[in-house]
Formats: structure tokens, C-alpha cells, sequence
């Protein structure tokens, strides 16, 4: 975990924020294979012809995570813990909505067949996905470089000067 987050750029910041940090991630690092499940099935949700479907359960996830942040952070007291636990709650819902869609497919049946890779298929899909892929790694690239600067050089005061560069990104 701390090479992970020595990257992202935690390593410049002062203690209280590294303990923050790695508590948050722990316990995001949980519910990561929910959001990938819920990201994922969405947009095929969305190009199987059920827009409005893909962004209901998309929404409640973020409402159920919206309710639950104050609750567990100010009520429960878990400060962090529980910012992270609230996004994980959002999470499995969106997944589990997600996953309901699929109960009764609609427009495919899966078969062997569906797991063989058509090369024309992939080639399109590469000419579609490339340039998202590009400003995500790009996005991504520009705020482990500023987390890093921010740390480096922004001495006592890097924790706030990293949460505002955070709030302009």
C-alpha cells in the first residue's frame, strides 16, 4: 500500500493525512470491484438500449453514498472510515441494480461463443476507447504530478495547499 501511495503523491504530506489516507484506501480498495462491475455493466446497460435505466442506477449509488457520508462521518463519528464506507455502501448498490438488469437478458444469451475475441470487433473498439483512455491516463498523470509537487515543496502548509489543487482539478 504505501509504494501505491507514495506515487500518488502522500509521501510529501504530514503524518495525519498519510494515516487519512491509508485508512481511506484501505477500505476503498474493498469496494473496488464493485465500482468496476457497476462502471462496467452501466455503460453496456446504456448501449444495450436502457439509457435511463444505467443512470438511475448510477444515481442511487450516489445518493445512497451522498445520505450516508454525513451519517457515518458526524453521527458515527468515523470520520474518514466512514466517508470511505459510505462510497462502497453507493457502490454495491449501483452494482447490485446493475446486476438486476441482467436477470433477464434482453437484446444477448451469453454462449461460448460470446467470449471469442473478433479482431474487427476489438479494432473498432479501440478506435473508440483510445481517446477516453488517453484523457483518464492524462488526468490521472497530472494530479500524482501535482500531489507530488504540492508534498515537495509545500511544507507545513502542503496538506491545504493539496486539498485546494484537489478542489481546481
Amino acid at each position: 500500500m504505501k509504494p501505491i501511495l507514495n506515487v500518488l503523491g502522500v509521501n510529501g504530506y504530514d503524518e495525519r493525512c498519510k494515516l487519512f489516507t491509508e485508512q481511506y484506501y484501505t477500505i476503498i480498495l474493498c469496494g473496488t470491484p464493485f465500482y468496476m462491475f457497476a462502471s462496467a455493466m452501466a455503460s453496456i446497460i446504456r448501449a444495450s438500449g436502457a439509457p435511463g435505466y444505467s443512470m438511475i442506477s448510477t444515481i442511487v449509488g450516489a445518493i445512497i453514498n451522498l445520505i450516508f457520508d454525513p451519517i457515518l462521518i458526524f453521527v458515527f463519528d468515523l470520520g474518514v472510515q466512514g466517508a470511505a464506507i459510505a462510497t462502497i455502501a453507493g457502490q454495491i448498490v449501483s452494482a447490485c441494480l446493475c446486476a438486476l438488469y441482467f436477470r433477464k437478458p434482453k437484446l444477448m444469451k451469453l454462449a461460448k461463443e460470446s467470449f471469442v475475441i473478433d479482431t474487427k470487433v476489438l479494432g473498432k473498439l479501440l478506435k473508440l476507447g483510445i481517446s477516453s483512455l488517453i484523457t483518464q491516463m492524462s488526468i490521472a498523470i497530472i494530479t500524482i504530478v501535482a500531489n507530488n509537487v504540492v508534498g515537495t515543496i509545500g511544507g507545513e502548509n502542503a496538506t491545504d495547499a493539496g486539498g485546494a489543487l484537489r478542489n481546481c482539478i
